[in-house]
């Protein structure tokens, strides 16, 4: 991350069919982190990261909706992060993230572990 190539990171969230919240991560060797793209040329940060949400899943872009704005710190950079709920009846959460990118569902419970990695400004309510 710099000052040239500003970043905003994401998330999505969606339930399972039991009922747990799952959230979009990246997987970075053995841990997990938010997934991270740069402004696009042009654009804000929030059209920025719908772009990459449409490359990086396979979904109806209009169920989605956002949540939260969180300011985040990562890597000792103030970046915005984005916070979107996704629900879809029957909707099969392997199959909507594409395999070209490293990212993948992380269930509810393992969550904490990565939000401890992160200063937040802002307490998101992940209840849906």
């Amino acid at each position: 991350m710099s000052e040239n190539n500003p970043c905003v990171a994401y998330t999505v969230i969606t339930k399972r069919d039991d009922g747990k919240l799952m959230f979009l991560v990246k997987k970075d060797k053995t841990e997990f982190a938010f997934p991270l793209t740069t402004y696009e040329k042009h654009s804000t940060g929030l059209a920025s990261v719908i772009e990459e949400i449409k490359v990086a899943l396979d979904l109806d872009i209009e169920q989605l909706e956002l949540a939260e704005l969180i300011n985040t710190v990562m890597a000792g950079e103030k970046i915005p992060l984005f916070v979107f709920s996704y629900q879809e009846d029957g909707a099969k959460l392997d199959k909507l993230v594409k395999p070209t990118l490293a990212l993948q569902w992380q269930v509810s419970d393992n969550f904490t572990e990565t939000l401890n990695k992160y200063e937040i400004s802002g307490v998101p309510n992940f209840d849906q």
